[in-house]
C-alpha cells in the first residue's frame, strides 16, 4: 500500500485482530482482485534504526506466507513496541497466526 485512502479504508472497513508484537487491520474490498500490504511503524518503537529493522522483519514474514493469502485481502499490519525485543521466529509465528485467523474470519 501506497496511499493514504488505502490505509484509512482498512482501518475503517477492516477488522482488527490484535497479537502480542502487532495489530493486523484486514479487509476485503468490493471488486478488488490484488493482495495489498502496508506496515506502520511508529515512533513508539523508538528510533529509526529500531523502526526499519522492525519493518524489514515485518515485510520478510509477510513475503514467507504471501503466496498462503487469500487474493483479495488487504492488510495493514500495526508494529507494538515489544516488537522490538521480539525475534524473528516470534513474529513469523505470530504473524501466521493472526493471518490464518483473518482468513478464516473475513474470507469465509
Amino acid at each position: 500500500m501506497r496511499f493514504r485512502w488505502e490505509f484509512d479504508l482498512v482501518k475503517k472497513t477492516g477488522t482488527v485482530f490484535p497479537g502480542r508484537y502487532m495489530l493486523l487491520s484486514a479487509c476485503c474490498p468490493d471488486g478488488e482482485s490484488s493482495r495489498r500490504i502496508g506496515f506502520i511503524t511508529g515512533k513508539r518503537l523508538g528510533k529509526a534504526v529500531l523502526r526499519n529493522l522492525v519493518r524489514r522483519r515485518l515485510r520478510e514474514t509477510y513475503r514467507l506466507q504471501r503466496r498462503s493469502i487469500k487474493p483479495c485481502l488487504w492488510l495493514v499490519l500495526i508494529a507494538r513496541p515489544t516488537a522490538v525485543k521480539a525475534s524473528f521466529h516470534d513474529l513469523k509465528a505470530e504473524f501466521t497466526a493472526l493471518l490464518q485467523s483473518a482468513q478464516k474470519t473475513i474470507c469465509a
